[in-house]
């Protein structure tokens, strides 16, 4: 399970929903079925209801299709165990000894944005020059992005 936290004046839900549906087949993901794998989406209110209803009615009506995904209230979310947790990047001890150094608690690396795209490269999603390229407009100081960059320069994948 993924939370999203979005400010609706930059992003829309009806646009991270249309991502949503657009980047994976909710009948059988990854080939795995049951319960624990099903395509679900949690909404925080009766706006973000009727707004997921209403593109899941036009996805059908456009012929693409009504997404097989359950709509529930939004109760509690809970993160993954730490074995799941940047689950391709553990895949690559030297990643995940130089990320320490940045980021020395499990809970720091679970946090971690760089992480978190470091996983999707070791997954083969993005590469590094992408990510060099994304760094380089967080808000953070010149210092911190120097830092980043020659320390996920010397990865060892």
């Amino acid at each position: 399970m993924v939370e999203v936290n979005f400010t609706p004046h930059i992003i829309h839900l009806r646009d991270l929903l249309e991502l949503f549906w657009n980047s994976h087949h909710p009948d059988n993901i990854n080939d795995y079925k049951g319960n624990q794998y099903k395509s679900l989406v949690l909404y925080r209110d009766e706006e973000q209801r009727r707004a997921a209803e209403e593109l899941m009615e036009q996805r059908k009506q456009s012929g693409k299709g009504r997404p097989k995904t359950e709509l529930a209230p939004f109760q509690a979310f809970y993160q993954a165990e730490d074995r799941h947790q940047k689950y391709y990047l553990q895949r690559y001890p030297d990643a995940m000894n130089k990320l320490s150094l940045l980021y020395p608690t499990q809970e720091e690396q679970t946090d971690s944005t760089l992480a978190a795209r470091l996983n999707g490269m070791a997954k083969g999603y993005t590469n590094l020059g992408r990510i060099i390229e994304e760094i380089a407009v967080w808000p953070i100081s010149e210092g911190q992005r120097n830092n980043m960059i020659s320390l996920i320069r010397q990865i060892r994948w």
